[in-house]
């Protein structure tokens, strides 16, 4: 219903309660109906009361559109905010964890799940300078990324992976025993070595990683963890690359 109809009403039941009781008044007091009782009656209640009315139910609706509004645009900010906040977690170039996102969500389960076992896997592209200077840096992106999706198939709830530097990554896992470490490390290396990657047409630059793992058989300190599967990167490094070395429970 509109408000100039809201409105006319209003004015329309106002003048039945003024023609009631200019009658009730009349048949009480004995006097004489006079035709201005009903002209005034009819301008009051609709010039004046409708008037008002109107005003009122007009400002009364802007109010409860405003606060419509208000409404959806702080939902609007609630969600850029949480977009912003996801954003500033990802690494732009892979859609990752960026290094701090990703250290800081390994340390919160580590403090979460103390008691049970955990993993940290660190990998490196072989040779990914190279791949730069005979390509690129724009090939060489490519290449990130493509190891980056092979890496993103594992993510779950116990799963952690990010973008910790240029062409390293790291996976964290939780709850999980030595054997089944070393069969991770081991599908993703030869999963990432069966990527097409051409960086020119027509011909296929093979990419490898060199992984260094660290098991602890109740969940230890990220820092540890960290520090013995770079050390065991060095390792698969050392002894040729395209590798996994592992440094077993501590």
């Amino acid at each position: 219903m509109s408000i100039i109809l809201k409105a006319f009403l209003i004015g329309t039941a106002a003048l039945l309660v003024t023609v009631f009781m200019i009658v009730g008044t009349v048949t009480l007091t004995g006097d004489t109906y006079q035709p201005t009782m009903f002209i005034n009656s009819v301008i009051g209640c609709y010039a004046i009361g409708s008037t008002v009315s109107y005003y009122f139910m007009k400002q009364s609706e802007k109010y409860r559109q405003a606060l419509e509004e208000k409404e959806v645009l702080h939902v609007q900010l609630i969600d850029a905010h949480e977009k912003l906040r996801r954003h500033s977690q990802l690494d732009i170039m892979t859609g990752l964890l960026n290094r701090e996102a990703f250290f800081t969500k390994v340390n919160g389960l580590q403090e979460a799940f103390s008691d049970q076992s955990s993993s940290m896997l660190i990998l490196d592209i072989d040779h990914f300078k190279l791949i730069n200077d005979t390509f690129g840096h724009l090939e060489g992106d490519k290449a990130i990324i493509m190891v980056s999706k092979v890496l993103r198939t594992i993510v779950d709830k116990d799963v952690i992976v990010g973008r910790i530097g240029g062409e390293e990554f790291a996976v964290f896992i939780r709850d999980i025993k030595a054997e089944s470490v070393q069969v991770v490390a081991e599908s993703l290396r030869a999963a990432i070595e069966e990527i097409e990657f051409y960086p020119v047409p027509e011909i296929r630059q093979k990419l490898t990683v060199s992984i260094g793992a660290a098991q602890a058989e109740n969940t230890g300190v990220t820092t540890d963890l960290v520090r013995r599967a770079d050390r065991t990167l060095y390792k698969a490094k050392n002894e040729g690359r395209n590798c996994v070395c592992m440094d077993m429970a501590a």
